[in-house]
């Protein structure tokens, strides 16, 4: 690596300056980049492993830099990343909501029948529960690469929801099954988007899958001036500036300020 990242605690975002913004349900995180440090092209190599996306400002893997033999290491921070997003911004710790483990008995190593299995389950679920209802499901390899999926349901058309393990269990019918309300959505979300096991994921495989009613979060670009008249009521969780140089000349290479608002003051939001 020819990087060396020094972070300082706050930011000094001028109001004119362009920012990225990605509003969740409950927060909105804003990326700026000090596009007068760059001078860079739109991808500017960094090492023969990374380079920097000068739109963004975030650093990447090549995408022929694996971890193991299993995924880049670019794409599988996308997927984690997306996971983590997908979570907060369509689940709430509400009585509607299951977060379930899929377990099978057998030693199962192919993502393939992992896949067909897991959608036969969630025709059975539809077909017992009906249609309303949508999941993200994140399969999980352990280390002898065999295969698990954990499976967050939110039953859209109920406001509360008794189900059993038992219930559940019948339903999927290949091993054990794990079946727990959800009450804590960002401890959730940290724990499926963690990636621990990344090397055992094939390369091309998608991590995660959802139903079509998991939206994804919104992405913008506004004057920084604008974004704090919008969010004037919200609360700033965390701030931050990541001084990017080059090792080998001291140069400064990049400038990124990210900061996290709550916005459940703003938007009266009950529990997370």
């Amino acid at each position: 690596m020819n990087k060396r990242i020094e972070r300082i605690q706050g930011t000094s975002i001028s109001e004119s300056q362009m920012v990225t913004v990605k509003t969740m349900r409950d927060y909105v995180e804003v990326t700026a980049v000090d596009k007068a440090n760059r001078g860079l092209s739109k991808n500017k190599k960094l090492s023969k492993d990374e380079y920097v996306n000068t739109e963004t400002g975030e650093i990447h893997q090549y995408k022929n830099t694996n971890v193991g033999t299993g995924k880049s290491i670019e794409s599988a921070r996308k997927s984690t990343n997306m996971i983590n997003d997908l979570i907060h911004n369509n689940f709430q710790a509400k009585k509607n909501e299951w977060f379930a483990t899929l377990t099978y008995r057998e030693n199962m190593k192919c993502t393939k029948q992992l896949y067909e299995d897991f959608e036969k389950f969630w025709k059975r679920l539809k077909y017992e529960y009906g249609k309303n209802i949508d999941y993200i499901s994140i399969a999980e390899p352990h280390e002898d690469g065999s295969w698990h999926l954990h499976v967050l349901i939110r039953f859209n058309d109920k406001e509360e929801i008794a189900i059993k393990p038992s219930d559940i269990n019948d339903l999927w019918g290949k091993g054990y099954v794990s079946l727990k309300e959800i009450y804590d959505v960002p401890g959730l979300a940290g724990y499926l988007s963690k990636g621990k096991r990344l090397k055992h994921y094939p390369p091309g495989m998608k991590m995660y899958r959802s139903s079509r009613g998991i939206k994804k979060p919104k992405k913008e670009k506004v004057p920084y001036g604008q974004l704090k008249e919008r969010i004037e009521d919200a609360t700033l969780d965390s701030s931050y500036t990541d001084n990017i140089y080059d090792k080998n000349t001291n140069r400064l290479m990049n400038t990124i300020s990210k900061e996290k608002y709550n916005m459940k003051q703003k938007l009266g939001i009950v529990g997370s």
